[in-house]
């Protein structure tokens, strides 16, 4: 993805889960309802690197999911057009 574009993580989608536990590169935690996590806009520093999640069922949570690695890129720099 290109940084200020949508984000879109999806996982399994595991009977019996009321939420899945993404971990982004910084440590944060996000709990969406779904297997689908979509970022409206992505940022270099906040959501590149390595990604995981959880399964959360009703008592119990799943193991930790191997990492993904999200990668996002800065867009090209402006460039500007003369006429002769």
């Amino acid at each position: 993805a290109c940084d200020g574009e949508t984000l879109t993580l999806t996982s399994t989608d595991v009977a019996g889960a009321v939420s899945y536990l993404w971990t982004t590169p910084t440590f944060a935690t996000i709990s969406p309802s779904t297997n689908v996590l979509t970022i409206p806009d992505a940022d270099i520093v906040q959501h590149a690197g390595q990604w995981t999640v959880q399964a959360i069922g009703n008592p119990c949570v799943s193991d930790v999911s191997l990492p993904v690695t999200v990668f996002i890129t800065l867009p090209p720099e402006a460039i500007s057009a003369a006429a002769n």
